[in-house]
């Protein structure tokens, strides 16, 4: 039997390299270890990051809604129709184009990160209805036999039965004798967001969502949250009144319908946490439509 110096016989020495090898493959497997942890550590900081982003509200400005893919909508639309946006909107010939085209942009960027939502409002039919300065919601043929038409003075929000929603133009292009005064006051609220919220509520949300934003706003009220705030009429003017503040279209000071003055994303986040993540995980990402 041959010897190494230093090293002994040939079976040690054998069994000293398994040795070694055994060594340097555990190593390699605990690097690995280390950096896949490393990774899953990196991706979960970037997803709090991420959700963290949510709060802060991205301008209009710089979304730019596509065209309507075609649908059928659930009765024949009006004069004047515009196809920006994920639904048709349409108005009689007395109101401007742009009008349309705000109503339409408005309810893109409420759903720009949820197509899946305004698939289901095509599949529905639905669309959104403009009246004009001197209209009033009567004067549109899709609600004017409703009885409840001439107290829809800021617009109405669609139903199962009734897939369209209806915004009005002085809300929608700001004009000076808006009586939501939009973009001239810091109590200025954008209503059609209002509208448009009821009408994701009514139309594409799961029974399970729906249970959820009715829990919220119990659990809330029992918190005291809200005292005072329109929010705290029903669970369905919770979570529109709530969609107002997400996307800072919500008055910026207190008044008596809106006594707490929390506008924009960081400050429902701030003031009532769980709603913020409520709405959050609906929408997933805010906008700017003050």
């Amino acid at each position: 039997m041959h010897t190494l110096r230093g090293w002994g016989n040939e079976s040690e020495v054998i069994n000293t390299v398994v040795r070694a090898y055994k060594l340097i493959r555990l190593s390699s497997l605990l690097v690995i270890v280390l950096l896949s942890l490393s990774a899953c550590s990196a991706a979960t900081k970037t997803a709090t990051l991420l959700t963290a982003e949510s709060a802060r509200p991205t301008p209009l400005a710089n979304f730019i809604p596509s065209p309507t893919p075609d649908y059928p909508p659930y009765a024949i639309l009006l004069s004047r129709v515009s196809r920006l946006g994920p639904l048709y909107a349409t108005a009689d010939q007395v109101v401007p184009q742009t009008a349309l085209e705000a109503a339409g942009s408005t309810l893109a960027a409420m759903l720009r990160h949820r197509d899946d939502l305004a698939i289901i409002l095509r599949t529905k039919g639905a669309f959104i209805a403009v009246f004009g300065h001197d209209q009033i919601a009567c004067d549109i043929s899709y609600i004017r036999d409703s009885l409840d038409c001439k107290r829809y003075t800021g617009g109405w929000s669609a139903t199962n039965a009734q897939p369209v929603s209806g915004c009005s133009e002085r809300n929608l292009l700001r004009e000076p004798d808006d009586p939501f005064h939009r973009g001239s006051k810091p109590d200025s609220v954008n209503n059609c967001v209002h509208v448009l919220a009821l009408t994701i509520l009514r139309l594409t949300l799961t029974g399970d969502e729906r249970t959820a934003i009715e829990n919220r706003y119990e659990a809330a009220k029992k918190q005291g949250l809200w005292a005072g705030d329109y929010a705290m009429e029903n669970y369905e003017e919770f979570f529109a009144e709530m969609s107002q503040c997400y996307f800072s279209a919500n008055v910026a000071v207190p008044r008596p319908l809106h006594s707490h003055g929390i506008n924009g994303p960081e400050a429902l986040r701030n003031y009532d946490p769980a709603t913020f993540v409520l709405l959050d995980g609906i929408y997933r990402g805010a906008t700017d439509l003050r």
